[in-house]
C-alpha cells in the first residue's frame, strides 16, 4: 500500500511539475519580453532549479541579475503556480514595487489574462497599476483617528 501511494504521489508530482514548467516557460518569456526560462528537477536533491535568460544577456549566476530581474523570476514562478491550479480569489500585495515601468506593463498583461478566471485584489501604490484596475479602493483620514474607505470605478 505504501509503495502504491508513493508511486501515485510521485506521478502526481511529476504531472503537476510539468504543468508548472510549461506555464513558467510561457510566463517568463512574456515577462522578460523575448527572454526564455525553464524549470528542471535536480535528481540528487529532489529540488527544483529555475533558469531564466533575459534577452541579450548571458546569465551564469543569479546574483549577477538586477533586483528587478530577480523579482521577475520570482513572479514568473509564483504566477506559474497560480495558473496551474487557479483559485477563485487572489490577493497580491505590492508585487509591483521592485519593477520599473516597462517591466510592470508586462506583468499587468499577464495579470489581466489571469483575471479572466481569478478575481485579483492588488495592493499597490503604483499609478500604472492603479490605472489598469477596474475598481480602486483607498483609505483616507479626513479627521485625526477616523479612517474612511473611498472607491472609484474606472
Amino acid at each position: 500500500t505504501i509503495s502504491r501511494i508513493e508511486g501515485l504521489s510521485q506521478d502526481m508530482f511529476l504531472e503537476t511539475f510539468e504543468r508548472v514548467a510549461s506555464f513558467f516557460k510561457d510566463v517568463s518569456s512574456r515577462l522578460f519580453k523575448g527572454g526564455r526560462g525553464h524549470l528542471s528537477l535536480l535528481p540528487d536533491s529532489g529540488g527544483i532549479e529555475l533558469f531564466v535568460q533575459p534577452p541579450g544577456k548571458r546569465v551564469t549566476r543569479m546574483d549577477l541579475l538586477s533586483g528587478g530581474e530577480k523579482a521577475l523570476i520570482s513572479l514568473s514562478f509564483l504566477l506559474s503556480l497560480m495558473e496551474t491550479r487557479p483559485s477563485p480569489f487572489s490577493l497580491l500585495d505590492e508585487i509591483d514595487a521592485p519593477l520599473d515601468d516597462a517591466n510592470l506593463v508586462g506583468l499587468l498583461d499577464v495579470i489581466k489574462d489571469m483575471s479572466r478566471q481569478t478575481q485579483i485584489v492588488f495592493i499597490t501604490h503604483n499609478r500604472i497599476t492603479m490605472g489598469s484596475s477596474h475598481t480602486i479602493y483607498g483609505i483616507t483620514m479626513e479627521e485625526e483617528g477616523i479612517s474612511k474607505t473611498i472607491s472609484v470605478r474606472l
